[in-house]
């Protein structure tokens, strides 16, 4: 009687620690909270809320040019923002992934191919983007190819006395 008790026991704590696993993974999840947009002559900047601090990955597609954003162990219901900018033409977001490990993705549609960098805090993605600088020596410049001309002479040894 003890021994099936004590069994009981076990079972219920078992069940109940599953549970309670299962319900703290739940709560892990990240949830897309909002995407703003702020814009001034230099630069867009995109602010993206989430409900808690979250790992991501920022990536640049060209024909057509995009920034692709994804966010890991996160939540986002499928979204459009008709947010024009000198930049941006359109910004959407959807959960692109739910196995193994749940991800929301934001793709910015852009006017042309941009520079970005990104910062984060525990709420709050801030992606900026600027004028794509063009690479030193990218531009092709004129080489003027300089032609030298060369005579010869002939010089007569002296002798040695």
């Amino acid at each position: 009687m003890k021994n099936e008790k004590l069994k009981i026991k076990n079972w219920v704590l078992c069940i109940l620690s599953l549970l309670l696993a299962t319900r703290y993974s739940l709560l892990a999840t990240t949830q897309l909270k909002d995407i703003t947009v702020k814009s001034d002559e230099k630069q867009d900047s995109i602010s993206i809320g989430v409900s808690s601090k979250t790992k991501y990955n920022i990536f640049r597609i060209d024909k057509p040019n995009r920034l692709v954003i994804d966010l890991t162990d996160c939540e986002a219901a499928k979204k459009d923002f008709k947010d024009a900018t000198q930049f941006i033409t359109n910004i959407r977001s959807a959960q692109y992934k739910e196995t193994p490990v749940k991800k929301a993705r934001i793709v910015i549609d852009l006017h042309k191919a941009v520079s970005y960098s990104a910062k984060s805090t525990d709420t709050e993605i801030i992606v900026e983007i600027t004028e794509k600088k063009q690479k030193v020596g990218s531009r092709k410049s004129e080489v003027k190819k300089s032609t030298t001309t060369a005579t010869a002479s002939t010089v007569k040894p002296k002798a040695i006395r």
